[in-house]
């Protein structure tokens, strides 16, 4: 997903009802997170989740066959493509198994980035992580401010370098 989703709430996605396939081809969900129970608003997934899900209900089925596809398995798991649910825990599992990392750690990892790239968006951040504490915002603000003071001064210092080469090759040649 486009969003951190934890484990819980991912791992009952049926579609259809919490995940839902637009007739332009996109994936959206507007679910209610099973920890704080506040319905996520984050519009389309991106085209890569999509293509991913795609794939995943057609399990190697023809592209043409994806609307039929999805009616069938109207109410299924996400997951399974069954009435099944998942185990709890089931997630994590399999990451500490295939990949020797929890599930928070990927969550985190993609705040994390987030923060990096575009410390503008503190917005991202709390919507993805659908935190509502007023402790854990003011974590992330502060993290997030770090995280644009630094990229404000990197810029400042690449200007003022680009500045010095340009002064310096004009004291030096003529």
């Amino acid at each position: 997903m486009n969003a951190g989703d934890r484990q819980g709430d991912l791992r009952t996605f049926r579609i259809g009802i919490d995940i839902v396939r637009d007739p332009s081809g996109f994936w959206h969900h507007g679910i209610r997170q099973g920890k704080t129970q506040n319905k996520k608003e984050i519009g389309l997934l991106w085209p890569g989740t999509c293509a991913l899900i795609d794939a995943h209900v057609l399990a190697d089925r023809p592209d043409w066959s994806i609307n039929q596809r999805v009616e069938e398995l109207y109410g299924a798991n996400l997951l399974t493509l069954t009435q099944a649910v998942l185990n709890k825990g089931f997630i994590n599992r399999r990451l500490e198994a295939d990949f020797n990392i929890h599930g928070h750690l990927v969550r985190t990892l993609i705040t994390d980035l987030i923060r990096r790239e575009r410390p503008d968006a503190l917005w991202a951040s709390r919507e993805m992580l659908g935190h509502t504490d007023r402790f854990m915002q003011e974590i992330y603000r502060s993290d997030f401010a770090e995280s644009g003071a630094i990229r404000a001064l990197d810029q400042l210092y690449a200007e003022y370098e680009g500045t010095g080469d340009a002064l310096h090759s004009q004291r030096f040649s003529g």
